[in-house]
């Protein structure tokens, strides 16, 4: 009800504030008979306060019925935790009980070993 109210007063407020289709002197806006008594030429320009006036109204009203804009929620953020390191690795030769570079040859072959 309040919005409907709000509504109809900015219509009226800008109904209003339009400029009248006669003249001073009664006549229609098209009138081609002589000038009545004392007659000067003015031009007459519409108020402009009531043009702002009236296109605040019917904006207020516009932004008032208007239906309200739906909340869109930001996505999450996921942050994984940094990956941990490989582990380096060392190769083993059994035979010699030593590692690589200490050993350049293991005739039957290296083993990994992970070191951490």
């Amino acid at each position: 009800m309040k919005k409907t109210t709000l509504a109809i007063t900015a219509a009226a407020l800008l109904a209003a504030s339009l400029p009248a289709q006669a003249d001073p002197h009664g006549h229609g806006r098209y009138y081609y008979g002589p000038p009545v008594g004392h007659h000067h030429h003015h031009p007459h320009r519409s108020a402009p306060l009531a043009w702002v006036l009236g296109g605040i109204a019917l904006g207020s009203a516009l932004v008032a019925i208007a239906p309200p804009r739906p909340v869109v929620a930001a996505p999450a953020v996921v942050v994984a935790p940094p990956p941990s390191p490989p582990p380096r690795t060392a190769w083993f030769c059994p035979s010699y009980q030593a590692y690589y570079p200490n050993v350049p040859y293991c005739p039957e072959g290296w083993q990994p070993v992970a070191v951490y």
